[in-house]
């Protein structure tokens, strides 16, 4: 009955954003990631101040799930400002949904409301889309684009090749430093989503491209205090805002316009399934916590595979040619007539057929 009162007495005196900012101080004290603390806390805001601009209350006692249901509507409908002249995708409303529900979940926890007022708030949904990948040559024309030679462009390599041959994300990339790396071994120490460490291996093409960066190539440390692992031509850490920057520059000169980090990512965990990898090896490897995102790579996997039998099947490639039908067919005079008029069939060879998958470049 106390705690009744006291979140009673909470949603009268309260506004929605002194709730936000103390969500926001949970969300550090949880020690979560500063990328996920500020992306809440901003999306969080941007729905106060929707509130503010449709003239609707800004107190905690007032707020309902209609509020919440016609903000998701509003960004389903408004335009991507990153982007203009686009809509926000279907993954970044549904990441503003899930925010929502955290919040309302966490005022009902602490007192702040009787109930969860979002709880019935469902969520809206993403489009099920198979994950892309690069093939070889695309990797190969990336590359290209720079010196090895250079400081810089052998930083700009491994960005590349580190996460298509890691699965990597691009911020646990950028934050890795020198001491997270094992030369001799092959392996990259690294802090990923929820504050989970685990170690990710590389091929011996990386491996030595990273020890010949490390020891000769690696510009000296702007201070004594900077450990990252791959560093600006001025020694300051290399950013996650520079590296974004450097793949989109990539992109254009490449050619490969769909280039971008998490692309990387999805060749990897194709790939990796592809020469016979499993699933919950992958899923420690990705630093997921359960095996739902890790699934969707099993479904291109097994496309991948249906195009290379499509491509090379055996019995495709032979010419066959069937006779004609000899047995006597109980049939009717009409059905008769359609067999007499039928032409010889034909197996049609993977040449003969209509290509469409098939001429997507994809490397056996």
């Amino acid at each position: 009955m106390a705690a009744t009162r006291r979140g009673i007495q909470a949603m009268r005196s309260i506004s929605i954003l002194e709730a936000i900012e103390d969500y926001r101080t949970y969300n550090r004290a949880q020690n979560y990631s500063p990328s996920y603390v500020a992306s809440t806390d901003r999306n969080l805001r941007e729905f106060a101040r929707w509130l503010a601009e449709e003239g609707r209350s800004g107190q905690l006692a007032d707020l309902t799930i209609d509020e919440a249901r016609a903000f998701v509507v509003y960004l389903q409908e408004r335009d991507n400002r990153s982007r203009p002249g686009t809509r926000l995708s279907p993954d970044s409303v549904q990441q503003y949904a899930r925010n929502l529900k955290s919040w309302a979940s966490f005022l009902h926890a602490d007192g702040f409301t009787n109930s969860n007022l979002f709880a019935r708030l469902r969520l809206p949904k993403v489009p099920v889309r198979e994950p892309d990948v690069l093939t070889d040559d695309e990797i190969a024309r990336v590359i290209s684009i720079y010196n090895p030679g250079t400081a810089t462009g052998l930083r700009n390599i491994l960005l590349v090749l580190v996460l298509a041959d890691s699965g990597l994300r691009l911020g646990e990339l950028c934050a890795a430093t020198v001491d997270d790396v094992d030369l001799e071994r092959g392996t990259l120490k690294v802090m990923g989503k929820g504050q989970r460490e685990r170690t990710v291996h590389v091929g011996s093409t990386v491996e030595k491209l990273l020890s010949r960066y490390v020891r000769y190539l690696r510009p000296e440390p702007i201070s004594g205090r900077v450990r990252s692992l791959l560093l600006a031509r001025d020694g300051s850490p290399f950013t996650l805002n520079a590296a974004k920057r450097v793949l989109k520059r990539a992109a254009t000169q490449s050619g490969i316009k769909r280039l971008h980090a998490h692309l990387l990512r999805h060749t990897f965990a194709t790939h990796y399934l592809l020469n016979g990898g499993d699933l919950l090896t992958l899923q420690r490897l990705l630093g997921h916590s359960t095996l739902e995102m890790v699934r969707r790579y099993s479904h291109i996997a097994a496309g991948y595979v249906a195009v290379q039998h499509r491509q090379y099947s055996p019995v495709d490639r032979v010419p066959l040619r069937f006779r004609r039908q000899q047995t006597r067919l109980h049939t009717t005079p009409h059905q008769r007539r359609v067999l007499r008029l039928a032409p010889a069939a034909t197996v049609q060879g993977p040449a003969e057929r209509p290509r469409v998958v098939d001429r997507v470049a994809v490397t056996p």
